[in-house]
């Protein structure tokens, strides 16, 4: 987008800022589920909180890419940057691969199940 207009750079700024801040954010869940596993209730709440700040965050975020990006993109990108862009996204990996979420799946299952408190039942 930058090659075709620089109407967008405070945008694509905030975005690429954004993208480095959510890495972070997911750095941080992690260590509070860890931290939620080991101490168990006590922990709740300040999980939930940074769940929701990064709901919060992370819909912004969206926002901005499908409302302002993406539109911006289908009047700016020439179909040989569409061909491009189709090239480079699908040598990434599909995070939805059957075999690589099946275990992923599998662990978040585990993690969850081990989480829940026993009823003795």
């Amino acid at each position: 987008m930058r090659q075709r207009t620089n109407e967008l750079d405070d945008v694509l700024n905030e975005l690429e800022a954004q993208h480095i801040q959510g890495e972070a954010r997911m750095q941080n869940l992690e260590r509070a589920l860890t931290h939620y596993e080991l101490v168990g209730d006590s922990a709740a709440p300040v999980l939930q909180r940074m769940v929701e700040d990064y709901r919060t965050f992370y819909s912004h975020h969206r926002r901005l890419e499908e409302e302002v990006v993406l539109p911006a993109a289908l009047r700016f990108l020439t179909p040989a940057d569409w061909v491009e862009l189709d090239e480079a996204f699908g040598a990434n990996r599909d995070p939805f691969d059957r075999s690589e979420l099946e275990g992923d799946l599998a662990h978040l299952y585990s993690m969850i199940v081990s989480t829940i408190p026993c009823t003795g039942e």
